[in-house]
């Protein structure tokens, strides 16, 4: 997860074109989940970071699933009013 993050950190553009690439938007949906499952590991040396981690994860994924659903709906809105 650092490597990932520093990724968006120093080459943000990149990042940015696999958010938006068709394919490899889905490795993004990984950083949420591995939160979570971190947040499992962790919560038995300390509950309240294990719950931290575990809340970060839940909302970062439904605010990524958000997102993501919002963008395939708008390229679907976008295909069938364009049927050719």
């Amino acid at each position: 997860m650092a490597a990932y993050g520093h990724k968006w950190f120093t080459r943000r553009d990149d990042a940015l074109a696999e958010l938006r690439h068709p394919v490899q938007y889905s490795f993004a949906a990984l950083v949420p989940v591995s939160t979570m499952l971190a947040a499992q590991a962790v919560q038995t040396y300390s509950r309240d970071l294990g719950v931290a981690l575990f809340v970060a994860g839940v909302v970062s994924e439904l605010a990524l699933g958000a997102y993501l659903h919002g963008r395939c709906m708008d390229a679907c809105g976008k295909a069938a009013a364009n049927p050719n």
